[in-house]
């Protein structure tokens, strides 16, 4: 009886010892889950899922004002200038006189030039008579001379007037003129300009990238020397051939109200043509690293880092994204700052 309780001491003792040291172990290895820090809640997020917008998307460039088209007036004869009937700067008609000139042969051209239309009306006259009163008695090819040589006497004295008087072949604005009355001028001399009524047009080079966007009659809007402050216009020439120098398209525009803009007064220029379809984003949403620019979408409950290629920012805030993402992606709009790729996350409710 005493070696069976032996027996059974020696049986359980060490299995009494397994137990307690198991005991112990586990309060010793095992912390108190009183101690163990608060688990990190998980991320709540906001999203929303990607799908193209309609947008007008400008073409950005720079230009300058020019003057389409601008009149020099210039001396057909010598001579000596004998008025100037104008002030500089002042609105002229086309027809009104500006500039009478006085050659030094004036007097003996315009003699001979009236002796000789003279003549001619005379023989005009009388064989016109003459045919009126005998029928048939004057040849009609003799008639037709006569009046021929008549209406050329004419025109020759015309013509000479018109050399020493100086019109205005347009209405605008006249410049000012270093001219002055007894000034002897010389045939090609240049008197003044006359810069036409037509308001200045905007000249400005595009990238051949864009060239399949161009149409006449897009919209412009020109922002001269960088200020907030625009004037509208629309495309109203398109060069048929590239730049050989930039390499770019040349365009010009016409302003759609007279502005109070110089020639020559140089600016940013957004050229709108047709609106296309396009990814928007909030530029916040935007983030970079060293592999480029990326945004955060969600992916499985985890987030997902996506390269993409920007376009261009907008004034509301917005970027474009040419490429990189697709309709229907789920797009992270909460704070970039606090997400990481592969962190869990659970959209707001």
């Amino acid at each position: 009886m005493c070696s069976n309780k032996k027996k059974l001491f020696f049986i359980l003792t060490p299995v009494i010892l397994l137990i307690v040291v198991a005991i112990i172990g586990y309060y010793l290895i095992i912390p108190n889950k009183s101690t163990l820090p608060p688990q990190k809640p998980v991320t709540t997020v906001s999203v929303s899922k990607l799908h193209k917008q309609k947008i007008a998307l400008p073409i950005i460039t720079y230009g300058k004002t020019i003057i389409p088209t601008e009149v020099t007036l210039q001396s057909q004869v010598n001579a000596s200038i004998a008025k100037i009937n104008f002030k500089p700067g002042e609105h002229v008609k086309k027809g009104q006189l500006l500039f009478e000139l006085t050659p030094t042969d004036i007097t003996n051209q315009l003699k001979r030039l009236s002796a000789k239309l003279e003549l001619s009306k005379e023989q005009f006259d009388r064989l016109q008579k003459l045919n009126e009163l005998y029928k048939g008695g004057v040849s009609t090819i003799d008639l037709i001379q006569a009046k021929t040589n008549y209406q050329q006497d004419l025109s020759q004295l015309q013509d000479a007037h018109a050399i020493y008087q100086i019109v205005a072949p347009i209405d605008g604005v006249i410049s000012d003129t270093f001219i002055a009355i007894g000034d002897f001028v010389q045939t090609g001399t240049s008197l003044a300009k006359i810069t036409p009524d037509t308001n200045l047009q905007l000249i400005y080079q595009i990238s051949s990238d864009n060239i399949s966007k161009l149409k006449l009659n897009q919209k412009v809007l020109f922002y001269p020397n960088n200020s907030a402050q625009s004037y509208t216009a629309h495309v109203s020439y398109i060069a048929a051939s590239l730049d050989p120098q930039t390499y770019n398209l040349q365009l010009r525009a016409d302003f759609d109200q007279h502005t109070p803009l110089l020639a020559n007064t140089f600016g940013k220029v957004e050229q709108f043509p047709d609106a296309q379809n396009v990814f928007l984003v909030a530029q916040n949403l935007v983030q970079t690293d060293s592999k480029g620019f990326f945004v955060y979408t969600l992916a499985n409950g985890k987030v997902t880092k996506q390269y993409v290629l920007t376009g261009l920012p907008l004034a509301n805030g917005k970027i474009v994204i040419n490429s990189g993402v697709n309709d229907w992606d789920i797009l992270i709009t909460s704070n970039p700052n606090e997400l990481s790729e592969g962190q869990s996350v659970k959209v707001k409710s």
